[in-house]
């Protein structure tokens, strides 16, 4: 969200409608979440949407399905930001953690006629070897969830080392072509630091921040800025 308002903030015309659609995959209630209220209050977005067991949301609904539609058809939204809110539930397990809903929302997405963009999570520094470049949730999810065309964003800042690891992952994961690489560029630390600037809240990442985790932030800036291009496209 900070992204899309950077951007629109650089390129006068018509601004592009966000909105939040928040599962049951994490905490429940909506309040839960300081950045949706922040994000709201700002007028970054739209609106929120809830569904399943999770509630308080500006529109309540039963399922993904009908939550992204409400996005969609009742806030108006252009861009849809549909993720857990604060907290995550798992098992040690390659599919027993609740992350595994991003490969849902995808496929829900495709078959309502939007076009997924899934957001990468993406580091260097995290000392766990199965969070480094890709996770292994990302490649889990892509391989084993996901059924639907889609396309990854990544950003072309990436030192040459960070992008042989990426490309050997996704290799190995034999993604393709189903699935796409798409890199993008312009999307430097300082850029990123500049869109998160105006945002009244630190943003962090296992309580690292841009600072010390640029890659992961740069990777959520590249998959909003795939999203602005297809925008723009249609």
């Amino acid at each position: 969200a900070a992204w899309l308002h950077h951007r629109r903030r650089k390129a006068p015309g018509r601004a592009p409608a966000a909105a939040y659609v928040m599962s049951d995959g994490g905490a429940l209630p909506l309040s839960f979440s300081r950045h949706a209220a922040a994000l709201k209050e700002l007028g970054w977005i739209r609106g929120t949407v809830t569904f399943g067991h999770a509630y308080g949301g500006d529109v309540e609904t039963m399922n993904k399905f009908t939550a992204l539609l409400a996005a969609r058809h009742v806030l108006g939204a252009d861009v849809i930001i549909a993720a857990m809110g604060p907290g995550i539930a798992g098992t040690g397990t390659p599919l027993g953690h609740t992350g595994v809903e991003t490969g849902e929302l995808a496929n829900a997405a495709a078959k309502l006629g939007g076009i997924p963009v899934l957001m990468p999570r993406l580091s260097f520094v995290d000392r766990r070897e199965r969070h480094r470049g890709l996770s292994h949730h990302v490649l889990t999810v892509l391989r084993d969830v996901t059924w639907c065309e889609l396309e990854l964003a990544l950003p072309d800042s990436l030192s040459p080392e960070e992008k042989k690891l990426v490309l050997r992952q996704w290799s190995d994961a034999g993604l393709e072509p189903r699935c796409r690489l798409r890199w993008k560029s312009g999307i430097g630390a300082e850029e990123v630091k500049a869109a998160l600037a105006a945002y009244p809240f630190p943003v962090l990442t296992m309580g690292r921040g841009p600072d010390e985790d640029p890659a992961y932030f740069a990777g959520v800036c590249a998959a909003a800025e795939l999203a602005l291009g297809h925008l723009s496209a249609g």
